[in-house]
C-alpha cells in the first residue's frame, strides 16, 4: 500500500519532468529557464511567458522529430489566453547541451545556445491567446516561418 501511495504522490512530479511523445523522442521541460515578464502600459497589464524544452532522440528523421514536438505542443501547451505572448522553444540535446549541464550551470545557457551549432530547432508562438505560428531553425538560422 505504501508503494502505491508513493507512486500516486510522485506521479504528477515525474510526469512534469519528462514527457515522451513517442518511443524515440523524449521532451524534457527546462523549468529552470522559464521566463515570465509583466508589463504595464496604458492601464493595461500584459504578461509574456517563455518556456524552454530539451529534445532527446537518436532519431535523425527531422520530420518525425517535428511531428513528435507538434504532438507534444498540442497535448501540453497550457491555456495561452492568460498571456499576451506565450512561447515554447525546443532545443536539440547533445553532449554539450543536456539536462544535467543546463541545471548545473543555467547561467551558461546563452553560451550553449548561441553558438555556430545552435541547438534551437523550433519555436511555437501565441499572441493574445491566438496561435501566431511556428519558426523552424537550422544552426541558429530561420529556415521556415
Amino acid at each position: 500500500m505504501k508503494n502505491v501511495l508513493f507512486i500516486l504522490y510522485f506521479l504528477p512530479f515525474l510526469n512534469s519532468c519528462a514527457h515522451i511523445t513517442n518511443a524515440s523522442v523524449k521532451i524534457i521541460p527546462l523549468h529552470i529557464l522559464t521566463q515570465t515578464d509583466t508589463f504595464h502600459e496604458n492601464n493595461k497589464t500584459s504578461i509574456n511567458h517563455i518556456e524552454h524544452f530539451l529534445v532527446e532522440t537518436k532519431n535523425n528523421d527531422t520530420a518525425k522529430i517535428y511531428k513528435a514536438i507538434n504532438d507534444y505542443v498540442k497535448k501540453n501547451a497550457p491555456l495561452k489566453a492568460e498571456f499576451y505572448e506565450y512561447e515554447m522553444n525546443f532545443y536539440m540535446a547533445s553532449k554539450k547541451v543536456n539536462f544535467e549541464r543546463i541545471n548545473k550551470y543555467p547561467e551558461t545557457v546563452t553560451d550553449l545556445f548561441y553558438t555556430p551549432k545552435d541547438p534551437h530547432i523550433i519555436t511555437y508562438d501565441w499572441f493574445n491567446g491566438s496561435f501566431a505560428g511556428v519558426i523552424k531553425y537550422n544552426k541558429g538560422n530561420i529556415i521556415k516561418k
